[in-house]
């Protein structure tokens, strides 16, 4: 059988993994392996029930700061699978450089998959910050001997010489600066990936209110400047829809220090940070579904409302460079505009 690797760090990643199988790799001609790579606590994929999975599951844990020989033999394992394709959902882990040049030169095909928004922000790395990255990089690559290969931080988008192709939701929204492949990726098979995500994040929709409601979905940000802003904005929006409750979905890097502050509004409800918020999302019915640019809102539920703020934010979060993709999603520049 044909093996199909993908690494992913984030749930997002992992939604994403199990539509692309569903929709490309169901086929059993192909073998597909799933490496979850998270820091050794705090990861973002919690407690999964790996078993429900279309794919082998596998994980691999290390310590972001004080890498070791493990990640280089970890690297290796996956070049001793021989897969015939390998999906990356990020490039700017010091050890990436080094496992796709490794399976390049074992013709495996590189892409970059879907990783949201980021493939529509237009960025180009400053030079004080690039040169800052290719240090960190260079000092994680000697700790875990790995400095054969001269590790590479992304000056844009798909910018690793390694990537074969991109694959995007919106290519004609995505600049091809570095002039790859593109491959138009939509999940066709929605449905039969829900159901199998659903028993992955052991979620219940039964569990999800039926009235519409207001449901913010929180960023990792923690600046106070931040919160006070967002919730100055929740309650113009509730003061404009009476009867909807408010719920926030809190990101798992900030949900406790997003709890105290969004309590201060008062009759407010919260989902559970881990479990993702396009399952709560696909779930909702006439409901308002508010952040500030979560790449969760890409998916697209036809009977609600969908608001970006970022515009609202750019004195605190660097996102001039972002292009809003899609159809469905209003972007607000202004508390006016509410």
């Amino acid at each position: 059988m044909k093996k199909i690797v993908f690494i992913v760090h984030t749930e997002y990643h992992l939604i994403q993994a199990v539509g692309i199988i569903e929709t490309h790799y169901k086929s059993e001609d192909y073998y597909p392996i799933i490496y979850r790579v998270s820091p050794l606590v705090n990861g973002r994929i919690g407690s999964i029930n790996e078993k429900e999975l279309n794919a082998e599951f596998r994980e691999f844990l290390y310590d972001y700061r004080r890498p070791d020989n493990k990640v280089k033999a970890w690297a290796n394992e996956i070049v001793k699978e021989h897969p015939i394709r390998l999906f990356i959902f990020n490039e700017e882990k010091f050890w990436v450089t080094y496992l796709l040049k490794r399976l390049s030169a074992v013709s495996c095909v590189i892409a970059l998959a879907p990783d949201g928004a980021k493939a529509y922000n237009n960025f180009h790395i400053e030079r004080n910050k690039y040169v800052l990255e290719l240090c960190k990089s260079i000092y994680y690559s000697f700790r875990a001997g790995m400095l054969s290969t001269f590790p590479l931080v992304e000056k844009c988008y798909a910018s690793n010489k390694y990537i074969n192709e991109v694959w995007v939701e919106y290519p004609s929204f995505y600049n091809n600066n570095t002039q790859k492949k593109v491959v138009e990726y939509h999940l066709t098979e929605w449905e039969k990936t829900r159901e199998i995500l659903n028993k992955v994040f052991r979620f219940n929709s039964i569990d999800i209110p039926t009235k519409p409601i207001i449901l913010y979905i929180d960023s990792s940000v923690t600046d106070d400047c931040y919160y006070d802003r967002v919730i100055s904005m929740l309650r113009i929006i509730q003061c404009n829809n009476p009867n909807y409750n408010l719920f926030i979905k809190c990101h798992q890097v900030s949900e406790s220090i997003a709890k105290e502050h969004f309590k201060t509004i008062g009759n407010v409800h919260f989902f559970e940070s881990s479990t993702p918020a396009e399952l709560i999302i696909a779930s909702l019915k006439e409901s308002i579904l508010v952040s500030v640019v979560s790449t969760s809102m890409l998916l697209f539920n036809p009977t609600c409302e969908y608001i970006w703020l970022y515009p609202c934010f750019q004195d605190l979060l660097n996102l001039k460079t972002f292009i809003n993709p899609t159809s469905h999603i209003k972007v607000i520049s202004s508390i006016t505009q509410l």
